[in-house]
């Protein structure tokens, strides 16, 4: 609404080129969206590139304003928590995708297994991500996952502090 608080309502995840045959890619929202301003970028090091943007809308009354859920509040902190097992050379990786495709006020929380070696020289990127080796052995299914999570949230209680949301997030989810 200020053009300086975003709010992502959308994402195109895969890499499928459209237009080129003159056919438009349409988004159609199934709720109502208030804005004001809208912004459209790319998150990765390419071009931005087309021909043409159409915005179409209608002009809410009060009333009709007044009904719309209030946004998500841009500024809540959120964490997200991740039991690491993947190899070492894909830990950057990881992190990378998660800092270029999440805002400033979410944070990675990273539960290596214990007494698995955190590598050094891991960009931490300014306190976004926090990593860390849980208290006991994990296994692939069951409660242990469940409480490798749970380990996470007190971990991130002591070191982030107050945050509004907490999600448990699979490492593959970021391949």
């Amino acid at each position: 609404m200020d053009g300086e608080k975003w709010l992502a309502v959308y994402s195109k995840i895969d890499d499928g080129v459209f237009g080129e045959d003159g056919t438009p890619y349409i988004i159609t929202f199934t709720q109502k969206i208030c804005a004001r301003f809208v912004r459209i970028r790319l998150d990765t090091k390419d071009y931005l590139h087309f021909v043409e943007c159409e915005i179409q809308g209608t002009l809410l009354s009060k009333t009709e304003a007044a009904k719309l859920p209030a946004p998500l509040n841009s500024d809540a902190v959120v964490v997200f928590s991740t039991l690491f097992n993947e190899s070492d050379s894909f830990l950057q990786y990881y992190i990378t995708n998660f800092i270029q495709f999440t805002p400033p006020n979410c944070v990675l929380a990273i539960n290596f297994p214990i007494g698995r070696e955190i590598p050094a020289g891991i960009d931490r990127h300014g306190g976004r991500v926090h990593i860390f080796n849980g208290g006991f052995k994990r296994e692939k299914w069951g409660n242990t996952l469940l409480l490798g999570h749970l380990e996470t949230y007190d971990y991130a209680l002591k070191t982030i502090g107050t945050f509004d949301y907490f999600c448990s997030m699979a490492s593959i989810a970021l391949f």
